[in-house]
């Protein structure tokens, strides 16, 4: 067997000394690759992410009032319709139980600076005259 010294001997053994676990590193990136490149085509939206303003939650509440009525809350002065991210609207009876946006008894909105909430008539009849959390989240 030749050594690393001898003119004549390969440079297996000086090849491997010098790459180490290099291998080991190239394989992992390269199987993260299809990650990598989802990152990189998405970075002027991370940026745009991160550098947005945070947002800021609000809770507004009040009480329904009979089955197919309507109610409107008042929003806060320095939040405006055209600020508002997102809403999320519950309605707590005094037994505790809790519909949310998404049960279909009920229909809430943003209109004219108002939050609101229209109870439909075939809701239970303790939705009536319920405690309603509507959360807001906003970009001041």
């Amino acid at each position: 067997m030749r050594t690393v010294n001898d003119p004549y001997g390969g440079n297996a053994g000086l090849v491997d000394k010098l790459i180490g676990t290099a291998f080991d590193v190239v394989r992992a990136v390269q199987r993260e690759l299809p990650a990598i490149k989802y990152v990189a085509g998405n970075m002027q939206a991370i940026v745009a992410l991160a550098s947005a303003q945070p947002e800021k939650y609000l809770m507004v509440g009040g009480s329904t009032g009979s089955l197919g009525s309507t109610v409107e809350l008042d929003l806060p002065a320095t939040v405006t319709p055209a600020n508002i991210r997102s809403i999320s609207v519950m309605i707590v009876t005094a037994t505790g139980d809790v519909y949310g946006d998404a049960s279909g008894l009920f229909a809430a909105a943003i209109v004219n600076g108002f939050v609101r909430v229209t109870l439909f008539t075939m809701a239970p009849v303790a939705m009536a005259n319920a405690e309603i959390r509507c959360r807001l989240s906003y970009e001041s």
